[in-house]
Formats: C-alpha cells, sequence, structure tokens
C-alpha cells in the first residue's frame, strides 16, 4: 500500500477506480479532510493533502479508525466517549452529520472539527471533516462574553445594595472612632468595626470593577510605571523563592484610564502567579507594541478594535491552569483555592478593568508548565503629554454655612450623611426620593445651595429628579451620589451641569471636599465648566 495519501484508492468489491476518481475529485473541495474507508473493520485506505495540513498526520500515521481515535483523542475519558459513539454516527440508518468533535493535531494543537459522512456502495464511506475551529472559537466567546455580562449585572447589583449598607456602618463607626476618647474601649472597637466595613469596601470594588462598563477614571497612565511598582510590592511579600524579571519592551507604554484600577488588575495576576508558584518558580512581565488590523479584531466579544495596542504579558513557570477550569476563571467568586485563602475576585476585577479600559485578556496554561496572561490596553501617545501637566489641587475640608438638601432613599444613608454635614455647620433638609425633593424646592425657591442627589432610586430616578431640579433653579449645584461608580450616565449627568460625582461609601473627609468644591464650582448650565467632577 502507498503512503502517499494523493494516490492512495480504496480497494473493494464498489471499485477502486471509482472511489479514487471521487476522491481526486473532492481533493481540492472546500469541505475539509476526507477519509474512505471500504473495509468492515475501520480500515483508512485514503486520506487528502488538506487532512494532513490541518491534522498533521498522514495514511501511514493512522492505518485505522482505531489509530485515529488514539492520535487525536489523547483524553482517555474523551477517547472513550468518541469511540462508544463512533459507530453510532456513522451508522448507515443515521449517518448523523455535522458532529463536531474536538481533536488533536500532531503538533499538540486543538481543532474543532465536523464530521460528516456519507456512504458509497454497501460498504466504501467517505468521512469529510471540515475544519470548524474559527467558527466554534468565536461562538465561544460570544457565549462567554454573554455569560459575563449576565454575572456583571447581578455583580453590580449587589455591589450597589452592600455599599448602601456599608456608607452609614463605616461612617458611623469613623465619627463614633473620632468622638471617643483616644485609646478607649470604644475608639478601639469604632475602629474595629470600620475596618471590616473597609475591607467589606473592598470586595464590593472589585465586584463593580468586574461589571463596570468604563473606567472610574480618565487620566494618563504609565504602564511601565505602574509594572514596576508592582513588582516591587510583590518582591517584599512574595517567598525568595520565586524570581521577579521584566522585558519592557514597548516604546509608549501609555494608556487613558484609572491608574489605580489598572495598578490593582496587574497586582491581583501577580498575586494569582505567587499562588501558582509555592515552590518558587519566575514570574515575568513583558510588554510590546501591537498593532491590531481590521481583520484581527472582533468588536462585540472578548476581542479589540481595530488600533494600536500595549501588549502586557504576565507569565510564570507555576502548576498551570487545567484546562476545564479555564473558561471560568474570570467569573466572580470562583476559586480553587482553599477556603479563607481566596474570594474569587482577583481575576474577575482584572478582567472587568481590562475590558472598562477597552482592551482584552486572554490566558494560555498548561499543567505543570505555568500560564501566561496576555492583557492588550489601547496606546495614548498623547497621554504622555498630558501627564506633564499641572493639575487643580484637591479642595479642602471647610466648615459651611450653605443651605444643602439630601435626597437619598435609604435611610441610613441619608442620615449618615444629613449628620456628617449638620456637624460641619451646614443647614441640612432631607427627604427619601425624588417626588419629595421637588416638592421641597418648589415650596422654598431658591432656599437650596446645593443638593446630595442618590442616583439609583424607585418611581422618580436620581437623572430624572436632577433634570427636574435643573428646571425648577437652573443654577442650583447638585452632588451626585451612587453606590455604583462613575459609568457614561454619571459622565452625561455632568456634561449637563452636575458638579461632582461621589461613590459610596465615602467618608466624611470625602463628602466635606466634595460639598466644598460643588459650592465652590461656579454656576453653569449643561456642558459648562462645572461638569467637571471634584
Amino acid at each position: 500500500m502507498s503512503n502517499d495519501p494523493q494516490t492512495t484508492a480504496p480497494p473493494g468489491p464498489d471499485g477502486p477506480g471509482d472511489v479514487a476518481l471521487l476522491c481526486a475529485g473532492l481533493e481540492k473541495a472546500p469541505f475539509g479532510a476526507i477519509i474512505a474507508s471500504t473495509d468492515p473493520g475501520g480500515l483508512c485506505t485514503y486520506v487528502n493533502e488538506e487532512f494532513t495540513a490541518i491534522t498533521g498526520y498522514t495514511l501511514k500515521d493512522i492505518p485505522t479508525v482505531a489509530a485515529w481515535i488514539a492520535l487525536a483523542y489523547p483524553d482517555p475519558a474523551y477517547r472513550q466517549v468518541i469511540q462508544a459513539n463512533w459507530e453510532q454516527d456513522v451508522a448507515p440508518d443515521n449517518m448523523r452529520r455535522d458532529v463536531v468533535y474536538e481533536v488533536t493535531c500532531r503538533d499538540g494543537s486543538t481543532k474543532s472539527v465536523q464530521l460528516r459522512a456519507s456512504l458509497l456502495g454497501e460498504r466504501s464511506m467517505i468521512v469529510m471533516l471540515l475544519d470548524v475551529t474559527a467558527r466554534e472559537r468565536m461562538q465561544e466567546r460570544l457565549r462567554l462574553s454573554e455569560r459575563m455580562a449576565a454575572i456583571g449585572q447581578l455583580a453590580g447589583g449587589v455591589a450597589h445594595d452592600f455599599n448602601n449598607l456599608l456608607t452609614p456602618i463605616i461612617g458611623n463607626a469613623e465619627l463614633l472612632q473620632e468622638s471617643a476618647a483616644p485609646a478607649s474601649e470604644e475608639a478601639v472597637l469604632a475602629g474595629q468595626i470600620r475596618a471590616a466595613g473597609t475591607q467589606a469596601a473592598e470586595l464590593t470594588r472589585k465586584l463593580l470593577t468586574f461589571a463596570r462598563r468604563g473606567p472610574k477614571a480618565s487620566a494618563p497612565v504609565d504602564l511601565h510605571h505602574a509594572i514596576r511598582s508592582v513588582l516591587t510590592l510583590l518582591g517584599r511579600s512574595i517567598d525568595r523563592g520565586i524570581e521577579l524579571a521584566t522585558d519592557l519592551q514597548a516604546s509608549c507604554p501609555w494608556t487613558l484610564g484609572d491608574e489605580s484600577q489598572v495598578h490593582s488588575a496587574l497586582l491581583n495576576l501577580g498575586l494569582n502567579a505567587r499562588d501558582a508558584m509555592p515552590q518558587g518558580g519566575r514570574l515575568c512581565v513583558a510588554t510590546r507594541d501591537v498593532h491590531v488590523a481590521r481583520e484581527d479584531s472582533r468588536p462585540g466579544d472578548d476581542g479589540v478594535c481595530p488600533g494600536d495596542y500595549v501588549e502586557i504579558r504576565v507569565s510564570d513557570t507555576g502548576t498551570g491552569i487545567p484546562e476545564s477550569v479555564r473558561p471560568r476563571i474570570f467569573e466572580p467568586f470562583f476559586t480553587t483555592k482553599e477556603p479563607g485563602k481566596g474570594t474569587g475576585l482577583g481575576l474577575a476585577s482584572a478582567y472587568g478593568c481590562v475590558r472598562g479600559h477597552g482592551g482584552s485578556i486572554t490566558v494560555a496554561s498548561r499543567v505543570g508548565a505555568g500560564t501566561t496572561f496576555t492583557i492588550l490596553l489601547p496606546q495614548h501617545p498623547a497621554a504622555a503629554a498630558d501627564a506633564t501637566r499641572p493639575r487643580a489641587a484637591a479642595a479642602a475640608a471647610a466648615l459651611g454655612k450653605a443651605h444643602v438638601l439630601v435626597v437619598d432613599d435609604e435611610a441610613g444613608v441619608r442620615d449618615y450623611t444629613t449628620r456628617v454635614l449638620g456637624r460641619l455647620g451646614y443647614a441640612v433638609t432631607a427627604c427619601s426620593d425624588g417626588r419629595a425633593a421637588l416638592a421641597c424646592c418648589r415650596a422654598r425657591p431658591g432656599g437650596y445651595d446645593l443638593v446630595v442627589l442618590d442616583l439609583v432610586m424607585p418611581e422618580l430616578g436620581g437623572a430624572d429628579t436632577f433634570h427636574a431640579l435643573r428646571a425648577l433653579a437652573p443654577g442650583l449645584a447638585v452632588l451626585l451620589i451612587s453606590g455604583y461608580d462613575r459609568n457614561e450616565g454619571v459622565d452625561a449627568l455632568l456634561r449637563d451641569g452636575a458638579r461632582g460625582f461621589l461613590s459610596k461609601p465615602f467618608a466624611a473627609r470625602e463628602l466635606s471636599m466634595a460639598v466644598a468644591a460643588c459650592l465652590a464650582a461656579p454656576s453653569t448650565g449643561p456642558a459648562g465648566p462645572g461638569a467637571a467632577s471634584p
């Protein structure tokens, strides 16, 4: 028997010449690889050039169907399923079409192939294997994107509700700690409550980072500086058996976004690598310039749009991530670590940060051979120049004499905000919803200098309340607050004249500074200079 796949013709009672002629006609067909078998025992008699090009195997490598299954499906469990289904898939009374299998090629890569089988005569069979790897991966990215969007929406809602609860817990603990005698039991207990609340707030921040549609801030970020800062921090906390290395080749390592988010994402990846190397190893962070062409972009899924990017590769030589786990590693609360050693939010928040900055994050890993996370972030050469511009100093906390209207449907947040502003000397009126706020403003035209307005309220929401208030008093200063982080909706209200935004939970000093900055800003209409947040 010849080993040349182009000349090997299937013998048999159906006529080797007829089958050979058919195979020759199929040789250049666009539907993929063909195997013709005329032996009831599963003897392979022909493979074409495309089969060898796709899988790397020739007819000599797979004299029988059993040999092909042994090579293409190295996982014993999966191989057992394939062997059990093979006869059913190609049975004459079944001849199932469009069955997709995952096959392992000679080089170790995995391809998705679609099985199409046809009978020739009574004994000969042609099996066509269509390479559908690109289609299957695109569909998987779409499924992952939809699943992550649903999880993100749920995570964001949970974080929002927790932030409303944490605002009075942390804030009132802070007020108690400040009013108690130093080193007293009351001060100690209040400090412990405040510390626990702050840790809980950090967890909700990670949830919101995962769920966020855009970065919280938009400022120049030097990625090389962020990488060096993270590695310096890691160097103080990881085992000395782990070598830290960099290969920073990006010519323009600047992007626009939230520096604290980027720093946190890189730190989470570094900590994940540390945990994967309990016996020591090497952690390397590398960068380079990458250009994504239009044909390589995939807007709408986990791909990126065409343009220039900074690629960041975080590689370790650790234990690796099993293939069965890989699809879920970015889901919040999913972790393979022992109880008490991980929350499952580190990689989720890194995913949210990168996607929120218009980038992508992917993972490549082999069990026992390490893991590499690859991040693409949009490259912004102009950010380097912006970073050198002088920045306005933050507003200082100050006692106030203005009349502030606090509008929030959460009683705990409303009472805490009222208490802090009252201690600072402000006259404060509080109400629980947007309709009550409008009634207060109608009853006292010009009687309020500032409205502290929650964005998420039942019936009349924060955005509708804002526009109604501005219609009653166009110059009225408004400070927006929310359990969610800053997003496109907040930015739109800032452009329309809101003077600031404050995320919950907030400390007394943060509230004081935000209120003082809003009152000091000039009165503006829509899209005026007062739209800048403090």
